[in-house]
């Protein structure tokens, strides 16, 4: 008798659990659905190489490097001048932007890498590099998310000084400039 009563409370449960589930939902067919969606953030990893030699002016070791420059960043309206990076972070949501930081890759190769950016809105982001020495380098980058339906395309580009860059799949994109 007892465990009739509990096999038949275990049966009334099921059935309860059953009940509350809906049916026929058309979450999945229905693409103006609220939908929550993380996008990767990115930046613009920047090498900088002698023109001649191909020798990394970003590193201390090489003669003639650029380090002694007051290398800066004009970002929205503000000045950031280049900072040393302790190491890669992880991607942040929201981005955290950082400025120009000047840092080690993961391939052990000195670098600078301007960001972090947000994606998930149209952003169209004018920057620029000057170098120290009277030049600098003009960036824009630019991404926009299309939704189709359930799925999301995310568009971007870069030019640097005018020349559009290849963004190659992964999260950053890669740049060289020659001096």
């Amino acid at each position: 008798m007892k465990n009739s009563k509990i096999y038949l409370l275990v049966l009334l449960a099921i059935g309860a659990l059953f009940a509350s589930c809906e049916r026929n939902s058309n979450v999945q067919n229905d693409p103006e659905e609220d939908i929550v969606a993380d996008f990767v953030n990115y930046s613009v990893d920047i090498s900088v190489l002698d023109a001649e030699t191909k020798a990394n002016l970003l590193d201390p070791e090489t003669e003639g490097n650029i380090l002694n420059q007051e290398i800066t960043m004009d970002y929205d309206g503000k000045i950031y001048p280049m900072v040393v990076g302790t190491e890669k972070t992880q991607k942040h949501l929201p981005a955290e932007f950082r400025g120009l930081v000047w840092e080690l890759n993961r391939e052990g190769a000195y670098i600078l890498t301007a960001g972090e950016f947000q994606t998930g809105e149209t952003v169209n982001v004018p920057f620029a590099i000057n170098w120290g020495d009277g030049s600098r380098t003009d960036f824009v980058v630019t991404a926009d998310v299309k939704r189709k339906g359930n799925k999301f395309d995310i568009i971007r580009s870069l030019t640097v000084d005018g020349q559009s860059v290849d963004y190659k799949e992964g999260y950053d994109w890669k740049v060289t400039i020659y001096k």
